[in-house]
């Protein structure tokens, strides 16, 4: 740490010192026991729980591959309970045999709020809460779904006091196509305001009338020259339960309501046949997805290892923001992680290939920047794509590669302003992490004023136990364990770190059963391979 560094931190340190001392404090007696503490939050968390449009859908997978819409009852004494429309009563199905569960929206109780804190565990496990203390043996955390929990603090990797910088805000799911709208636009086939269901039915449709709607005009151009073979190709993009693949030029996707914040990022895998010839489109803050050349939008254009940014206005306008040459980072790769940080007060786009920085791109345009929630894809090319994983969250504003990175050894504080120290937490209580530092002694700091804390407990790969199981809960948290039981009104389950823990069911998004099982291809065909 060079002396420059060193005054600045130490200035801050003895600010915060000053300002803890000039608190008053509180009689003897009014002193209360750390499981009666009120959660010590950095912010106020709204009350009441934000309204989410789209409706999951609710869906139950076996290992051996076999799927099941239906409505998820509970589980009991090694059974899973199902209900579908088609069947008399209550299916029960072996709980060993059940692969994955996607939960319908469940209501929440009043006492239901946003958490601003998140604890990370060494298994990977993601906890979302208000951080009420932390001392040398334990971490408690107060949470509306499952009461106040005790985390052995050697289980504890890291602490996120800012919670709402990494918010979801829009996130394709396996086995759900909900929400998305089908088209194509080199045919002229607009996207239809009909839902592309989990099931497949309505695009199945919509691809038989494109196809005798292709063959009729065949015909027409071939009268007189024999008949004419009926067009079988596939028009749009087709979902496989876990993404969507074309083969079709102009084939699109899209969707209108996306809540893009400020700032935010698009992310999504992108696959194709081989070699860097891969051309296509994306569009998001779109104001019409009825055309890929028209509306108000950022484009990226992905044009055989060439990266093209645009920026289209509602007048018609159209710039170039900038491009970026990848062949040689494509060669030999037929997948990458595209991800695009968008920032639209500073109007500027950060593209990002496998997590890595590739440039920042500006929009000089005068014209007000893009609001609308439209997003789309689109294919231009006559051999398989495919997209997945596609992720819009909000995003802190910060460029990842940029940040020091704890090692191992001992405890890192992360600030807000980027600055950070080293030493040892020794606890964190009122709303203050006191911090044994190498090299101010012992200090404490205020808690909103960091940024995440990094303990010397490092995250390790577990390979599950038989039956184990991992939920996904709401706004990204994540939790691993056995489920003893589920009821209407509360879960109960055997986690590795803290014990039996009891769960509002409302928490739940997603569960994936006996991860120790392996798993059938969740789609077939070229990307399979």
């Amino acid at each position: 740490m060079n002396d420059k560094f060193r005054q600045c931190t130490l200035v801050l340190l003895l600010g915060a010192l000053a300002s803890a001392a000039a608190q008053p404090k509180a009689a003897v007696g009014d002193e209360k026991p750390a499981r009666d503490l009120a959660p010590a939050r950095t912010s106020a968390p709204p009350t009441v729980m934000p309204i989410v449009r789209v409706e999951r859908v609710e869906k139950l997978s076996l290992l051996n591959g076999d799927t099941m819409s239906g409505k998820f009852l509970g589980m009991e004494n090694g059974f899973v309970r199902w209900q579908h429309p088609s069947a008399k009563g209550v299916i029960p199905f072996k709980a060993g045999d059940v692969g994955g569960l996607t939960i319908g929206r469940k209501s929440r109780p009043n006492e239901a709020r946003l958490h601003n804190n998140a604890v990370d565990l060494i298994n990977g496990d993601r906890f979302l809460g208000d951080l009420v203390e932390l001392t040398p043996e334990v971490l408690v955390l107060d949470t509306w779904y499952a009461g106040r929990l005790n985390f052995p603090r050697s289980s504890v990797a890291q602490l996120n006091p800012v919670l709402m910088s990494s918010r979801v805000v829009f996130e394709s799911r396996e086995g759900d196509a909900t929400g998305w709208l089908y088209g194509n636009y080199n045919q002229g086939i607009q996207p239809k305001p009909k839902l592309l269901g989990a099931n497949g039915a309505e695009l199945q449709k919509a691809q038989q009338v494109a196809r005798n709607i292709l063959a009729q005009k065949i015909v027409v151009q071939n009268r007189g020259n024999g008949p004419a073979k009926p067009q079988q190709k596939n028009l749009f993009w087709k979902f496989d339960g876990a993404g969507f693949t074309s083969s079709s030029s102009g084939a699109v996707i899209a969707r209108s309501d996306v809540a893009y914040p400020d700032k935010f990022e698009l992310a999504f895998d992108l696959q194709w046949a081989g070699g860097t010839s891969c051309y296509f489109n994306t569009a998001l803050l779109a104001s019409d997805i009825k055309s890929s050349s028209s509306g108000d939008h950022y484009r990226l254009q992905v044009s055989s290892g060439y990266f093209y940014f645009y920026r289209r206005t509602k007048t018609g306008n159209q710039v170039q923001m900038g491009r970026a040459q990848l062949q040689q980072k494509l060669a030999g790769k037929t997948k990458v992680r595209i991800g695009m940080l968008v920032d639209r007060l500073e109007r500027k786009i950060t593209l990002l290939i496998d997590g890595k920085v590739i440039d920042t791109y500006r929009d000089g345009n005068k014209d007000p920047v893009p609001s609308s929630g439209g997003l789309f894809f689109q294919s231009n090319n006559t051999y398989p794509l495919r997209i997945s994983k596609i992720r819009v969250s909000q995003w802190n504003g910060k460029l990842p590669g940029n940040e020091v990175q704890a090692d191992g050894t001992e405890d890192f504080i992360f600030f807000k302003n980027k600055d950070h120290i080293k030493g040892k937490v020794k606890s964190i209580k009122d709303g203050k992490v006191t911090v044994d530092s190498t090299s101010f002694g012992e200090v404490p700091v205020p808690l909103s004023k960091v940024a995440r804390m990094q303990l010397s407990n490092t995250k390790k790969e577990v390979e599950p136990k038989a039956g184990e199981t991992q939920a996904t809960l709401v706004h990204g948290g994540r939790v691993s364990g056995r489920f003893e039981k589920w009821t209407t009104d509360k879960v109960r389950l055997m986690h590795p770190f803290i014990g039996a823990v009891e769960f509002h069911p409302a928490v739940f998004e997603s569960l994936e059963m006996n991860r120790d099982q392996p798993r059938p291809q969740k789609h077939q065909g070229f990307f399979s391979k």
